[in-house]
């Protein structure tokens, strides 16, 4: 059965698939080789005690006005 030249792929087509078909592989690569490295470099992600504790102190008094202006928001809507 011979295909028609019109349904064919032309030779720019074929290299335009394989040039992106490479550029797909090795980006998969590259992101599995960053996701490994940033893996190991645990040591980076470590967590400082005294920012830890300013960072609660800090979200605590936060919550604490977020759930005042809630609950005055809560007896304005329910006095209505």
């Amino acid at each position: 059965m011979v295909q028609s030249p019109e349904l064919r792929t032309s030779v720019k087509q074929r290299i335009g698939v394989i040039i992106v078909a490479i550029v797909l592989l090795g980006s998969t690569i590259a992101l599995y080789a960053g996701l490994m490295v940033s893996y190991n470099s645990g040591a980076d992600t470590a967590v400082d005690p005294v920012k830890q504790a300013r960072f609660d102190e800090l979200y605590a008094e936060y919550q604490s006005e977020v759930d005042a202006k809630a609950a005055e928001l809560s007896t304005v809507q329910n006095g209505d």
